[in-house]
C-alpha cells in the first residue's frame, strides 16, 4: 500500500491532494476494509460540509463510518481551515478522532470557509506508529 500526497501554491493559494494505491493487486480483507472506511468517511463529511455545520458534528461522522468497518480513525490526524497565503494555523480544525484531552475549538462553518479534508483509517488501535 502506497500513499501518495501532492500540493501546488500558486499566487497565495495552496491545493493539496492524496490517493492511496495498492501495488501489485488489489486490496481484500481488513486492508479493504480499512481503504473503504477512510474514503467513505471522507465522502460522508464532504457531503455534510455546509455553512450551518458544526466541526465536531463532523468528527462524529468519521467516526461512525470508520466503525461501520471496524476500524478506527488515526489519532492526531486533523482536517483544517485555509486561506490565502496560510494553509494551517487559521484555526477551525475537524479532528479525524475527538480525544478529549484535545477539543479543539467549536465552530460552525461559515460560508467561503476552504478545508484540506485529511481523513486516515486504522485497523488497530487508531494510534500511530
Amino acid at each position: 500500500m502506497v500513499s501518495i500526497d501532492i500540493g501546488a501554491h500558486m499566487d497565495g493559494y495552496a491545493a493539496l491532494a492524496g490517493h492511496t494505491l495498492i501495488v501489485g493487486g488489489t486490496a481484500k480483507g481488513r486492508q479493504a476494509d480499512c481503504i473503504l472506511a477512510a474514503a467513505n468517511a471522507f465522502k460522508a463529511i464532504t457531503n455534510l460540509m455546509q455553512p450551518g455545520v458544526n466541526n465536531n458534528e463532523l468528527t462524529k461522522s468519521i467516526e461512525k463510518v470508520m466503525k461501520q468497518y471496524d476500524c478506527e480513525p488515526l489519532t492526531g490526524v486533523v482536517s483544517y481551515k485555509i486561506r490565502k497565503d496560510l494553509i494551517d494555523g487559521v484555526g477551525g480544525y475537524i479532528l479525524n478522532k475527538a480525544i478529549p484531552a484535545h477539543k479543539p475549538k467549536d465552530f460552525d462553518l461559515a460560508p467561503g470557509d476552504v478545508f484540506c479534508i485529511d481523513v486516515c483509517a486504522s485497523t488497530g488501535k487508531g494510534l500511530p506508529g
